[in-house]
């Protein structure tokens, strides 16, 4: 904003930068309903002018912060969900990977943290973070760290973190010698937003595989929903969809749920939920 908005505006000009904190479907909700205001101003009459004019819409305290500090906290808080989600992933395939443990259990008592670890948002195993902003933040911060030749580029860590959990999941639908099938493939429930979809990122990754890949999402291509009448599948949900509650699934298929959300109790269906507690000897 210094470097590059300002030298553009006339001289005199008071100057607020006032980034949203804001999510798809959730535009006006969060709007009107802000943990906070975050107000980089210019000078501190400025951020009096802005402070006053959310007085009239919401009680969320206005944060005065210098111009920088403002955009640092815009991209910090996107790359934290997604440091939230890498986390959460990374608890989901040890869960997957040893007896006895259930994601939703470890990551349900965390939530429970509110003092040391904030708040349970995010905090759930199941397909990388996507969408328009928190990728490309991560990038943004990614390019921060080397250029400011940061002790570690964290942010650079967290995208292959991404990338790598990702071809975890490409691995576990190899491992079935079915034809593969993502199903849902928009970036989060109930949009046919694709932008940075970690549906799509799978999906590329299965084809640099030499796979195939059939993509299906009701929000997206509406004539792909029915998934009843095609041959047997290993069927990965890529998006939380309401709409495949209750699904039939073709006899033979393999569905993998890293959301835990079906409930598939047909005995012809192999049902794949990531992460849930497998028995122990000793349980079972």
């Amino acid at each position: 904003m210094r470097r590059v908005v300002l030298p553009l505006l006339p001289a005199g000009t008071r100057f607020c930068y006032n980034p949203y904190f804001i999510a798809m479907g959730t535009t006006m909700r969060d709007f009107l309903h802000p943990e906070f205001a975050l107000l980089g101003a210019s000078d501190p009459s400025v951020a009096d002018t802005c402070a006053a004019f959310y007085r009239t819409i919401t009680d969320a305290p206005a944060m005065r912060v210098r111009i920088e500090e403002a955009e640092l906290i815009k991209v910090a808080y996107n790359t934290f969900i997604g440091m939230k989600i890498v986390f959460a992933n990374a608890l989901m395939e040890i869960c997957q990977k040893i007896e006895g443990a259930d994601v939703d259990v470890v990551t349900g008592v965390l939530k429970q943290a509110g003092t040391r670890l904030i708040s349970g948002a995010y905090m759930d195993g199941g397909m990388g973070d996507g969408g328009g902003c928190h990728p490309r933040d991560n990038i943004a911060m990614s390019w921060l760290a080397r250029n400011l030749d940061l002790s570690h580029d964290w942010f650079e860590s967290l995208m292959v973190a991404r990338e790598r959990q990702t071809e975890w999941l490409a691995d576990l639908m190899c491992a079935h010698d079915l034809p593969k099938a993502i199903l849902g493939y928009s970036y989060k429930p109930g949009t046919n937003i694709t932008l940075g979809s970690p549906a799509l990122l799978l999906e590329v990754m299965l084809k640099e595989r030499g796979h195939a890949v059939r993509m299906l999402d009701p929000h997206v291509e509406p004539s792909s929903a029915d998934v009843s009448t095609l041959a047997p599948h290993v069927f990965l949900i890529g998006t939380r969809h309401a709409e495949f509650q209750g699904r039939r699934f073709p006899k033979g298929s393999v569905v993998i749920d890293p959301w835990r959300y079906l409930n598939i109790t047909d005995p012809d269906v192999t049902y794949i939920a990531v992460g849930r507690a497998r028995p122990t000897g000793r349980d079972s």
